[in-house]
């Protein structure tokens, strides 16, 4: 650490600046950078602006983000970017149903919508048994099926012996 023009400066061990903050004007002022204490609800609330756009019903959309963002004010940027990301990857209906089921059942985080809409694609994705195709591994140390244990017909030497000797 070292003071520098009005700034105090830490470095690693190999001299490299790690952080550089500005001196207090008192003594037991606390230094913080002003970064942290900038209001960044604007981009949250364009975001939050935008996806609710994507869907069919916007004011429900923005109020389930209002939601989350009231229950967890600290991880509503990595909730929202979530929700994000569940809504590109999911078709429109099954989106719609689980910010249905999500409302009406008071759910109130973007990952507990994801498992919900992936939970609503296998249902409807079950609803369809010829679209998807099931394919059967057989394990050689399970239990062989009947025709596996056949023996093959055998043949008599003799009847090839005699069968060569008539030629001669």
């Amino acid at each position: 650490m070292q003071l520098n023009e009005g700034f105090i400066i830490l470095s690693d061990m190999q001299g490299q600046q790690i952080c550089r903050h500005l001196v207090a004007a008192g003594q037991g002022l606390k230094i913080k950078n002003n970064h942290h204490a900038r209001d960044k609800s604007t981009a949250i609330n364009e975001l939050i602006e935008e996806l609710s756009q994507l869907l069919d019903n916007p004011l429900q959309a923005k109020a389930f983000l209002n939601a989350i963002r009231q229950a967890k004010p600290r991880y509503v940027r990595d909730q929202v970017l979530l929700f994000k990301q569940t809504i590109q990857g999911a078709e429109k209906s099954i989106i719609q149903r689980a910010l249905d089921y999500c409302s009406d059942n008071q759910v109130v985080s973007a990952s507990d919508f994801k498992a919900v809409v992936e939970q609503f694609s296998k249902e409807e994705s079950s609803s369809f048994p010829q679209l998807s195709s099931k394919i059967v591994y057989m394990n050689p140390l399970n239990k062989l099926p009947a025709v596996a244990l056949t023996q093959p017909a055998t043949s008599c030497m003799d009847d090839y012996e005699t069968l060569l000797k008539i030629k001669d």
